[in-house]
């Protein structure tokens, strides 16, 4: 699966690097890091447009609806992700939203992020340019080894259970186990 391009804006340090971290065990291998709106527009304007910037727009009054309006109005990015610290009431409200600062919204997260969460969002993220194509299931790439370990680390295979009787007496004899994988977009 290749993700998409994505944006970390995040300040402090140990908050980003434990993003980035968190991305990079995901597979996500195009980033963009900065420290704030202004460094990233510099990093986005000299390296390209990415697809899906992830930041927190709490306490940082109005810089950071700015910074949201200026990457949107220039085309720096299609989407967003919001990792933020509010009451669960705001959280809803904004997860409610189609978009934020002129960028689809995608996310919305309380901290700390789960690694989970922000797998399902970037797995179902379709860039533009996908968004009309329709694959069939002949056309499906099998997943990988990698897909299948995250998978395994993220706890999406459930085992189902299917008794085995003899037919003459109907004595429990065993059991099979179908395991099925909860993909979140496959």
């Amino acid at each position: 699966m290749a993700y998409p391009r994505v944006l970390v804006v995040e300040n402090p340090g140990f908050k980003r690097s434990a993003l980035v971290k968190m991305l990079q065990r995901l597979g996500v291998r195009d980033l963009v890091l900065a420290v704030d709106g202004d460094q990233a527009l510099m990093h986005l304007r000299q390296q390209g447009a990415v697809d899906v910037v992830l930041c927190d727009i709490t306490g940082r009054d109005r810089q950071g609806l700015e910074f949201l309006d200026r990457v949107s109005q220039q085309g720096l990015a299609e989407a967003l992700i919001l990792a933020v610290d509010t009451p669960p009431d705001i959280r809803r409200a904004l997860g409610h939203m189609p978009s934020f600062g002129g960028l689809a919204l995608i996310g919305v997260f309380d901290r700390p992020l789960s690694l989970r969460s922000l797998h399902k969002v970037l797995s179902q993220y379709r860039r533009p340019a996908d968004a009309g194509s329709s694959a069939s299931l002949a056309n499906m790439e099998l997943p990988s080894e990698a897909d299948l370990r995250l998978g395994l680390a993220l706890g999406e295979f459930r085992g189902w259970y299917q008794p085995k009787r003899v037919m003459d007496t109907g004595q429990l004899a065993g059991a099979e186990v179908l395991v099925r994988w909860e993909h979140p977009s496959r």
